[in-house]
Formats: structure tokens, sequence, C-alpha cells
């Protein structure tokens, strides 16, 4: 796990070589590896997955690993009701050309003043919070991928569901 952040870092630093492949193994994985670690949280969860069949994209796997990750962790952290229930879908859209990755909770969601910030450096919500997750994320995404990454919507109480978009 230690050499995986290691070389995670260490792409950051350079210009990640891309591969074309189907992201659905990446994500199966992450959401794998998540689900044996939900008995540690407070509340009970749900991880649902729904994958349309997709175009293949050009992708660095340890770096899209990241973004998903950092996803479904912040997903997990904004859960605050009894049953929590967050939603990954990966779908193809014609209309952008783009494979989209959704990641939706059932979580407290976000204020607008929240929602204008959470994609600056240094910006958390969450106590002890480094506020990299997100701004590391997007640029993993735009800069490397020339995907977009943003906020679809989060309401106060609702939850939120972010999308990655990929080009094809």
């Amino acid at each position: 796990r230690l050499q995986k952040v290691s070389a995670r870092f260490n792409n950051i630093g350079g210009t990640p070589a891309l591969k074309r492949g189907d992201l659905r193994p990446i994500i199966e994985r992450t959401v794998a590896y998540f689900r044996r670690r939900l008995p540690q949280y407070k509340v009970q969860v749900e991880i649902r997955e729904q994958y349309d069949e997709v175009p293949m994209v050009r992708f660095h796997g340890e770096l899209i690993e990241w973004v998903v990750e950092n996803l479904i962790k912040n997903a997990l952290d904004a859960l605050d009701k009894d049953q929590g229930l967050i939603t990954i879908s990966l779908s193809y859209n014609g209309t952008e050309g783009t494979v989209d990755l959704h990641v939706r909770d059932n979580g407290r969601g976000m204020s607008p003043s929240v929602r204008r910030r959470i994609f600056r450096p240094g910006y958390s919500s969450k106590k002890g919070g480094w506020g990299l997750g997100l701004t590391l994320s997007r640029r993993i995404v735009e800069e490397y991928h020339d995907g977009r990454m943003q906020l679809l919507d989060s309401h106060p109480g609702h939850g939120s569901c972010f999308v990655v978009r990929l080009p094809v």
C-alpha cells in the first residue's frame, strides 16, 4: 500500500503515460477495497454499482484509482444517516463524447458557500482534513487526462454527486 501511495505522488510530478483501456476493473477493484473496510464505519453503508457498456479511454491506472478512492472516501465521510448509500455508476455520454463516472451519496450535502470552495487547495470541511484530495483529483483528471471533474449537485441533508468525465 505504501509503495502504491509513493508511486502516485511520483506520477503527479511528471507526465504519466496514459494507456487505452477499460475503466471498469479499476473502479470495481477500488469499490471492493472499500467494501472490505465498511464495518469500521459508524453507520450502515451500502455501495451500489451500475456499469453500462462504455468505450475504452486513455488513462493512467494508479492515478485514476486514486481519484476514485478519494471520491468514495469523501462520500463515506459525508454519510450522516443510519442507512448510508453510495452509488457508483459508469456510463457513456454520447453528447459530450465522454465516459462518465458518477459517485453519489445520501450524506449531509454541502451549502452553496462550501460548494464554491471545495476544489481550492487547503480547503477542507473535515476536522483534520488537509484540503488536498479534491484539488489533486481534479488536477489528475483535468491536467493529465484532458477530462473534467465537477460537483454535479449537492444539497444540505440530501447528499452530493460528483462526476469525472474522460474523453473517448
